[in-house]
């Protein structure tokens, strides 16, 4: 007798069928059937097709229909009975009492039996079963196992309850697909009830309400691997759609998930003392809801606790990942991230994030923000490359700890900290191509950077401003615009080591200087450069305008000032003597001048304090003095080849100015 697809394999009713069509069968006999006794008794004739090879690849003929590999042939497929306690069997359509050559027609009716009995194994035959289960206490130890998820289908059509719930058991669930639930899956908490566990296997979690699969509860472990979780949508306006949902202090441990079209987040964690441990990760196309709102791959809050390995999240229409409130924390690692309109990353209001072997690839959107009080970023060897409009911003007294990035490509300032209390640890750091600059410190923040380098843009390089500190060790500019690095408006900027080497003249504010401090009669400004190599620029190597605290020690500025007359070293308007040990002033000292086409030092209306310089291969004077009018001549410790404020002025071109720098963008 023929048997019906959907109780025997082929549940999509796509079954094949070689040899004559099916209203040609014979009696009692299939086509394929008739086709394999024939092959049996008279061989293969030439030319006539196999009847195995008619299955695609990765499929097995079962009786009259092709069936996927995993699935089996027969009606259990390839699973075994419990080999320690009681099996049951369920086959669709059948109306025995459980047995194998009697099978249950519905999975309740198998669990009803299951209650009496402690343990034991429920084999789930290919078929749509329209059903709601619910595990209590009595099904502590019990296990339902599917022949295969395409072939098993357990529907909840579609009303407002779960497909699938667990409540104060330990159970086991493997190869079933689960569907039209409200939510598909929830494994919750009973007060007063023991702590459950649902361990899910190769399970395909589908067009459901709410949530896919959602935990919640002191006590509820969600251990689930190799399956899928899709196709979720809000159940009401007020609440988004969540692929997979831990809350109010559950546990999730994954493997090899994958979450996909989900309106809403695909991986939510909220709540203190909720935590997920996912090792193997996929979430994509993770989609706004009707209002525009949310969009998100992973929103850790309230608390919660996110674990992420081995993670390729795919482009969500809002934000990649999210981690929010105190004490909750994102652990990402070994992982792909592609951006979406949105911010990248966000930790805020005290969230922490970690990000460690994380390829970050940015879209126009900005990318990653670190705000607000507590809040926190450790990330380490990870690409961040795209036009972003910002790729790092830390502001609002929150601190980033990074090491090993690279950035390329942002369109606008790659990397901005502001705010006072706001601090950052940056260690060999790559920053390429910024469309506005590489790092800017402004508004209070305090930047500790070592090995940090800046390669082209359209900016100046490094950039204090408004009581903003950098401290940058062994750093490196190559080819920033207008200036390789800035001290502007009560900023300061302190260097030690590293290289500035050929910045480019902006097209509309000229420039093309190493180091330039801009400072005003308050003399909060302060730059200061020790030992390091200041070369090939073609405006003035280093200038200082205006007060502040300017110092220049035991650095070597070359081959620079070709681009017309500047000279290696300008002081202009107003700069001062040194005073004190720590300024404010101007101090030049110890340092090699050398390959220069024109003067060494020019003070334009400027003196500053001399001491302890060498200079080699100067095209000019080695001191040359200005508008003297209403300063004194600079202090020098030795006698230098200058003009003493004799001869025509050098023409120099444009004021040294740039724009004030815009604030951190906040929430």
């Amino acid at each position: 007798m023929d048997t019906d697809a959907t109780s025997q394999g082929g549940g999509d009713g796509s079954s094949r069928v070689l040899g004559t069509p099916s209203s040609h069968r014979l009696r009692g006999m299939g086509a394929r059937s008739l086709l394999l006794l024939l092959v049996v008794l008279l061989g293969c004739p030439e030319g006539l097709p196999d009847p195995v090879s008619a299955c695609a690849d990765g499929e097995l003929l079962d009786g009259d229909a092709c069936v996927p590999a995993d699935c089996g042939l027969g009606p259990w497929g390839d699973v075994a009975p419990d080999p320690e306690g009681t099996t049951w069997y369920v086959l669709a359509g059948s109306s025995g009492d459980g047995t194998a050559d009697a099978p249950f027609g519905a999975i309740s009716s198998a669990m009803e039996a299951a209650a009496e009995v402690p343990g034991g194994r429920i084999v789930i035959g290919a078929g749509r079963y329209p059903e709601r289960l619910s595990f209590s206490r009595a099904h502590d130890g019990l296990e339902l196992h599917g022949r295969c998820t395409e072939l098993v289908t357990l529907d909840g059509e579609g009303l407002a309850a779960a497909t699938l719930s667990v409540f104060a058991s330990q159970v086991v669930v493997r190869s079933i697909t689960i569907t039209g639930g409200r939510p598909g899956v929830i494994a919750g908490q009973v007060p007063g009830a023991p702590g459950l566990v649902l361990r899910g296997n190769d399970l395909v979690i589908a067009t459901n309400g709410g949530y896919g699969v959602l935990a919640t509860g002191s006590g509820v472990l969600l251990d689930l691997a190799e399956s899928v979780i899709e196709d979720v949508r809000p159940t009401n306006e007020l609440s988004p759609g969540r692929g997979l949902g831990v809350e109010q202090g559950a546990r999730l441990i994954g493997v090899g998930l994958t979450v996909r079209d989900v309106a809403g987040v695909g991986v939510q964690v909220a709540q203190v003392d909720s935590d997920a441990e996912i090792d193997g990760l996929t979430v994509d196309a993770i989609i706004a809801q009707d209002d525009g709102s949310l969009g998100r791959d992973l929103h850790v809050e309230e608390g919660g606790t996110l674990v992420v390995r081995n993670a390729a999240l795919g482009a969500p229409e809002e934000h990649a990942v999210v981690v929010e409130g105190g004490s909750s924390s994102l652990d990402l690692s070994d992982a792909t991230v592609a951006c979406g309109a949105s911010w990248c990353g966000r930790a805020i209001g005290g969230g922490s994030l970690t990000a460690k072997r994380v390829a970050w690839t940015l879209t126009p959107g900005p990318g990653i923000q670190v705000h607000g009080a507590f809040s926190f970023a450790d990330l380490g060897d990870s690409t961040l490359i795209g036009p972003s409009a910002g790729i790092l911003t830390v502001e609002e007294g929150a601190a980033l700890l990074a090491e090993g990035l690279s950035l390329d490509g942002a369109a606008g300032q790659a990397v901005h900290v502001a705010g006072f209390g706001t601090l950052a640890d940056l260690t060999d750091i790559d920053i390429g191509r910024p469309g506005l600059g590489g790092l800017l410190v402004t508004d209070g923040a305090e930047v500790d950077a070592d090995d940090v380098s800046v390669t082209e843009g359209g900016g100046p390089g490094l950039l204090a401003a408004r009581d903003g500190e950098l401290e940058c060790t062994a750093c490196q500019v190559d080819g920033a615009v207008f200036a390789s690095v800035l001290a502007m408006s009560a900023g300061v900027v302190r260097l030690d080591g590293g290289s500035l080497r050929a910045s480019v003249p902006h097209p509309e504010r000229g420039g093309g200087v190493g180091i330039l401090g801009i400072g005003d009669t308050s003399a909060d400004t302060t730059l200061q450069a020790d030992d390091t190599t200041i070369t090939g620029h073609p405006h003035a190597g280093v200038a200082f305008r205006g007060g502040g605290t300017w110092r220049l020690a035991g650095a070597i500025v070359e081959a620079s000032g070709g681009g017309g007359m500047a000279p290696g070293l300008l002081a202009a308007d107003g700069t001062g003597y040194w005073q004190e040990s720590a300024g404010p002033g101007l101090f030049v000292f110890g340092n090699t001048f050398r390959q220069l086409p024109n003067d060494a030092l020019l003070f334009d209306a400027a003196t500053g304090t001399l001491s302890g310089n060498s200079f080699e291969q100067i095209g000019q004077l080695q001191l040359y003095t200005q508008n003297c009018e209403s300063v004194a001549p600079p202090q020098a410790a030795e006698q230098l080849v200058t003009n003493d404020c004799a001869g025509p002025a050098r023409e120099l071109g444009l004021t040294l100015s740039w724009p004030e720098p815009s604030g951190p963008p906040g929430l």
